[in-house]
């Protein structure tokens, strides 16, 4: 059954997108020659740069920053001792 969904999706996708009203204008074109020009790669990475940050900016507030040494070393550091 979730097969035939699927196929059906894309059977219907196309027609959905070939109804687009700005795709084919002139603003359109200037649209896609701004977005796959040259510069594609640097436009992706400009894009997509934001997710992992927040990706790692949530890990860091779920599981905590990690430290780099336990509050006992910490304490004998500042002490002196061994």
């Amino acid at each position: 059954m979730l097969l035939r969904s699927c196929f059906l999706a894309v059977l219907v996708l196309p027609s959905v997108a070939s109804a687009c009203m700005v795709c084919n204008t002139e603003l359109g074109h200037q649209i896609r020659h701004g977005v796959f020009d040259g510069h594609f790669a640097s436009t992706a990475v400009a894009v997509l740069l934001p997710f992992p940050l927040f990706v790692l900016a949530g890990a860091a507030v779920h599981f905590g920053v990690p430290r780099l040494m336990t509050p006992k070393q910490d304490a004998k550091a500042i002490t002196g001792e061994k």
